[in-house]
């Protein structure tokens, strides 16, 4: 199964650099290990090969998924217990990771995460239809340069009465960033 989180690696400035992933997980907990699969294109593929650890987040914050998405800060950080890396202070839940083996196939590498560290943060609130739609709207936005502007603009018309009628603050805000940066302006 996919489980989408937020994977934080080390940039080369030794910096906590975040992106929404959706790894593969295994269907039965406790988790030992999961499969990464980033572009190899992305900073988080050349972070992952410069520092092979990092930490996957549960959240539950549509604005934290969504300035990830977009490479707009996050935080507040605070350092990993068990590995050279970052935890979001505001994340449910923390897998802390050493990548143990990788491959290329095309333009995503697989990556292969053993779990060194499986801790809860705060109370996971849980999600409402806005909370799907975020994620949506997110993937989307990491999408721009694959998916043509039109098929983006009718997936964020179909998406945003979600946010309308079930989303807070927090979703809406998410929501106008993807908007923001893809261009796409809502129709009446």
């Amino acid at each position: 199964m996919i489980l989408e989180g937020i994977v934080s690696t080390i940039s080369h400035k030794g910096a906590p650099h975040a992106a929404p992933m959706g790894p593969l997980m295994p269907e039965d907990s406790p988790w030992t290990s999961f499969l990464l699969r980033p572009f190899t294109s992305s900073s988080t593929w050349a972070n992952l090969n410069l520092v092979p650890a990092g930490v996957l987040h549960v959240i539950d914050d549509p604005l934290i998924l969504a300035r990830a998405a977009l490479g707009e800060p996050v935080g507040p950080w605070v350092p990993a217990t068990q590995v050279q890396g970052w935890r979001l202070a505001d994340a449910c839940r923390f897998l802390e990771f050493e990548i143990v083996e990788s491959s290329v196939e095309g333009p995503r590498g697989k990556m292969l995460a053993r779990v060194v560290n499986d801790s809860h943060g705060k109370p996971f609130f849980g999600f409402n239809r806005a909370s799907h739609a975020v994620v949506e709207a997110a993937i989307l936005a990491t999408r721009l340069h694959m998916i043509p502007v039109e098929e983006i603009k009718l997936e964020l018309d179909r998406l945003r009465p979600l946010i309308v009628k079930t989303g807070g603050a927090r979703h809406r805000e998410a929501f106008a960033l993807i908007e923001n940066r893809c261009q796409v302006a809502p129709t009446a």
